[in-house]
């Protein structure tokens, strides 16, 4: 699939893309969720830049983490999130990668290393603050550079920032960290102190795969295409893992439901609903009668 390249925000708050040589797509839109009252005092989640494209799902899970809990301790927050569409195919796709023309994809940062740029996408949002990461995905762990923005008079002002380079399973407690930290600092309370509270697991690698879930929910919710058969074997991983944890509980019915409207068939995701059964015993209750509902919707 064609890739944009990963340019900071233009000077004149548009976001400059550009192609690469011999590739063939096209920014079709900057999708913006607003979390909160226009106006003052509103903290813009920036898209995580991923330099070398690799841990896209975990770097997106880790946005909508800041975001959405910002938003429900009381800050209002907007997040966004840059897509691509294929206009065409060049060579044969990987074996079993669903493609096609037309279809979207997340575009991809390289970095956001441009401070003037920076605040005026902040600004552009009608914004006070904005988070600004970047994260390094390798094979046994991560890096993660992280800033809080204050922009003032048009320059952006950097609160804190923070730096992450270990192995995967302190990944979790960072990024609560630094979650709690920025709620202090924008003057709310996150409900929580620490990352088994927020993931509601003790168990690291189902904190990891929570974050990955949710970049791919962020993903589906756009309407991104996806490889379903291997979006439903990661999260029945995860189902198998922590099931009753409330991240999970909330995250299943919502993801289902984006991948039916994608292409999921009821057969498709009745046999997932079974082996995940199979696996964990009881499942949570709020899941009763799920699959009809979804059933329901598409028709």
């Amino acid at each position: 699939m064609s890739e944009a390249t990963n340019e900071p925000a233009s000077h004149d708050g548009n976001v400059d893309f550009g192609l690469r040589p011999g590739r063939a797509a096209s920014i079709i839109e900057i999708m913006t969720e607003l979390a909160g009252g226009i106006g003052e005092g509103r903290v813009l989640v920036f898209q995580p830049a991923t330099p070398n494209g690799g841990g896209l799902e975990v770097a997106l899970g880790i946005q909508r983490f800041w975001q959405k809990t910002l938003k429900s301790a009381g800050r209002p927050a907007a997040c966004i999130l840059a897509l691509t569409r294929v206009e065409s195919i060049e060579g044969t796709p990987p074996d079993g990668m669903p493609l096609a023309v037309g279809d979207k994809g997340v575009a991809l940062f390289r970095d956001w290393a441009d401070p003037k740029a920076n605040a005026v996408m902040v600004q552009a949002q009608a914004c006070r603050w904005g988070i600004v990461s970047t994260f390094v995905a390798a094979e046994r762990g991560g890096k993660l550079a992280t800033a809080l923005i204050e922009v003032r008079d048009g320059t952006a002002h950097t609160i804190t920032d923070w730096t992450f380079d270990a192995p995967y399973v302190e990944l979790p407690q960072h990024v609560t960290d630094v979650l709690v930290e920025s709620a202090r600092r924008l003057g709310v309370r996150a409900p929580w102190s620490s990352a088994p509270e927020a993931f509601d697991t003790t168990d690291v690698g189902a904190a990891m795969m929570m974050l990955e879930q949710m970049g791919v929910l962020s993903m589906a919710e756009d309407g991104c295409r996806l490889k379903i058969d291997f979006v439903l074997e990661r999260l029945g991983i995860l189902v198998g893992i922590a099931a009753h944890s409330r991240v999970v509980v909330a995250l299943v019915p919502e993801l289902l439901g984006h991948l039916a409207r994608l292409g999921a068939h009821d057969l498709q995701l009745g046999g997932w609903m079974r082996g995940v059964k199979k696996t964990v015993g009881t499942l949570p209750r709020q899941w009763d009668g799920l699959l009809s509902s979804i059933s329901r919707n598409r028709n």
